[in-house]
Order: structure tokens, then C-alpha cells, then sequence
């Protein structure tokens, strides 16, 4: 199956906003396994927050810099490490030549009136060349991934496993070896079983 690989990143205050997502993912996942693929979103609520040699910003980093898509969510303010984490997407995408991960970078549109978000978002549009999209509600939000992961399934960036190794697997097991051993109990059964002749 193959797995892509998605961040959510936001401040607290749009934690409704991602837990509807999650529902989306959900959605989308049964409406996708049948062609073997799995959208396996996180979020830093997902991750091990014990103690560790490095910081705990540290591990989301290096998994946003292994994902295949990270969404940015803004509403009222800039989270406290929001910033470092679309640079560390950005680096990503710069690094693997404009691969992945893809990134999305949406503001909720009635909040964009603190300085630092209005400053971030300038950052965004005039420093990295990235304009944002702007959403109303949940279901703008939705409607507006929605079409931008089904672009992303047209150009071939989202796609199904060309193999299904179990189904792979089993078919090995029941079509070639299921009938050698068969045959080669068979044979082993005639060779000790007939009585021999002089």
C-alpha cells in the first residue's frame, strides 16, 4: 500500500479546524483503499513527547522534511515554531529539486489582522513566492484541498503501489508453491507406497 506521508501544522487556536480534517483523511482513506493508498496525516499531537537528546520541534522537523505534503493552517496568530516548520518544508522541497514535500499554506479569512501573521504572510508571498490561499470555513478549507490533492493525483504525484506485495505474496504461495508441494507430496507418496518389485 502505499502511504503518503501529510503534516497539519497550525497554533492551538485552530484545533477544531484540524480535527475535522482528520475526518476528511478518514473519508478519504476508505474512498482510497481500493486503489492501495493510505493518507496518513499527523499532526504534533501524534508524536512521542518524551524527554530525548534533542529538542521535541527537532522530530517533527525531520518528519516534515520526509513527508510528501505539509499544510499550514492560520487563523488570529502565528504559532510559536509554525515559521521554523514551513522553512524546514520549504528547504525540503528546494533540496529534493521541487519534489516534496508539497506545500499548502491557507489562512482562515476573518483572522489575518495580528502584525506577526500579517508580516508572515508578506514573508510567504514576497520572500518564498508563495501565494496563500485564503478560506472561510471548514468546508472552504475542505473544498479547496480537496481539488488541490486531486491535482495532485492527476499529475501522477499521488499514486497507487504498482505491486500489492501481499496480494503479490498470495497469489506466489497458492498459484506456485501450494502446487509443488502438492505434486512433490504426491510423488514422495507413489515412490514410498508402491511396493517394490525384483
Amino acid at each position: 500500500m502505499k502511504k503518503v506521508k501529510i503534516f497539519i501544522a497550525s497554533s492551538a487556536e485552530l484545533k477544531e479546524d484540524k480535527q475535522i480534517f482528520d475526518l476528511y483523511f478518514s473519508e478519504k482513506n476508505k474512498l482510497l483503499r481500493d486503489r492501495n493508498i493510505d493518507l496518513d496525516q499527523r499532526t504534533w499531537m501524534d508524536f512521542d513527547s518524551s524527554l530525548n537528546k534533542t529538542r521535541l520541534q527537532d522530530r517533527y522537523n525531520e518528519y516534515i522534511r520526509n513527508c510528501d505534503i505539509v499544510i499550514f493552517l492560520f487563523h488570529t496568530r502565528l504559532g510559536r515554531y509554525t515559521k521554523e516548520e514551513l522553512e524546514i518544508a520549504h528547504n525540503a522541497f528546494l533540496a529534493s529539486k521541487g519534489k516534496k514535500p508539497r506545500v499548502f499554506v491557507y489562512f482562515k479569512e476573518d483572522g489575518i489582522q495580528d502584525k506577526e501573521l500579517q508580516d508572515f504572510k508578506y514573508y510567504c508571498e514576497s520572500c518564498l513566492g508563495h501565494f496563500c490561499d485564503i478560506y472561510t470555513d471548514y468546508q472552504d478549507l475542505q473544498i479547496k484541498f480537496d481539488k488541490q490533492l486531486q491535482l495532485l493525483m492527476n499529475e501522477g504525484f499521488i499514486k497507487e503501489d504498482p505491486v500489492d506485495v501481499k496480494r503479490t505474496a498470495r497469489f506466489f504461495l497458492l498459484a506456485v508453491c501450494l502446487p509443488v508441494i502438492v505434486a512433490a507430496l504426491a510423488f514422495l507418496c507413489l515412490y514410498f507406497l508402491t511396493p517394490a518389485t525384483s
